[in-house]
């Protein structure tokens, strides 16, 4: 049996917990496109609170839903602050479903990108199947 823990869900962002997999996912919404940076650092604050909490080896972002562009210094920041506590973690693997909105995509990618030699794999799909099939094969 499957449980599933929400640990938050608001207009942006839905985050859950999922214990027999010890995994985190994070589910982006469309409403992320009225995100200010602000906000995008709130939901990320969020998410790293609760990375520190659980210290998942999996992770699963699916950033399907997702229009908010990343800027630059925000993925900077992003980088910063996120891989260090995947790190703290000891994440051992990232999936990530990939935007339909190509700006989105690209902001995304350049965060992953932009960290050099992480400590854990990461790979992008179109698909959440093929993301869980990839991070618990």
């Amino acid at each position: 049996m499957k449980i599933i823990t929400t640990l938050i869900d608001n207009d942006f962002l839905s985050i859950e917990y999922l214990s027999e997999l010890e995994m985190l996912k994070t589910n982006w919404k469309q409403e992320s496109l009225t995100m200010s940076d602000e906000d995008f650092i709130t939901q990320m604050n969020h998410l790293i609170e609760y990375i520190n909490i659980y210290k998942p080896p999996y992770f699963l972002a699916n950033t399907t839903n997702m229009q908010y562009t990343i800027p630059p210094k925000l993925q900077e920041w992003n980088n910063n602050t996120l891989f260090p506590a995947f790190e703290r973690a000891k994440l051992k693997k990232l999936a990530i479903i990939v935007s339909e909105d190509i700006f989105t995509r690209v902001s995304v990618e350049q965060i992953i990108d932009g960290n050099s030699e992480p400590a854990f794999a990461t790979s992008y799909f179109d698909k959440e199947l093929s993301g869980l099939d990839w991070l618990f094969e």
